[in-house]
């Protein structure tokens, strides 16, 4: 299948690619997650969703 026009798929430092992007929604596959939520809940928007 192909990736939706929707999705972008990023590879780096969470907290780098996060701050770049402020976005709407995040997924995330980290041993270690909660390293990422703060800086996470700071660029994303009200009602967003950070999804681990």
């Amino acid at each position: 299948g192909s990736i939706p026009e929707t999705l972008e798929l990023r590879e780096g430092e969470v907290e780098e690619v996060v701050a770049e992007l402020a976005p709407e929604r995040i997924v995330l596959d980290l041993p270690e997650p909660w390293h990422a939520a703060r800086e996470a809940s700071r660029v994303m928007p009200g009602g967003g969703v950070f999804c681990s």
